[in-house]
């Protein structure tokens, strides 16, 4: 039993320290997707930290496009084609490779 243990723990520390890249990706596609929203928006009240937190809660499902201009549209399109596809690839072929090392 600890060698079955010893063997799950080794992969999970070792998944998590190949996620380094990934993590990095997904960070610059909040921030930049952050950056994109900020500047669509035209309410003066809205902050970089609030649009952060509303990217951060697309990320999870909980957004309305009936509000969106048409160009905070055409990138939210892109932000969910990149998210779901692209980075969810990206991360089960990290998890794959670490697991094949292990």
């Amino acid at each position: 039993m600890v060698d079955q243990t010893r063997r799950l723990i080794s992969l999970i520390v070792k998944t998590l320290n190949d996620m380094k890249a990934f993590t990095i990706v997904f960070l610059f596609l909040v921030l930049g997707l952050s950056v994109i929203f900020m500047i669509f928006e035209s309410d003066e009240t809205k902050n970089f930290g609030s649009e952060i937190v509303t990217v951060y809660r697309m990320i999870y499902g909980d957004f309305d496009t009936g509000d969106f201009s048409q160009g905070q549209q055409v990138y939210f399109m892109i932000f969910a084609f990149l998210l779901s596809i692209v980075l969810l690839n990206m991360l089960i072929a990290i998890m794959g490779d670490t697991f094949n090392r292990v």
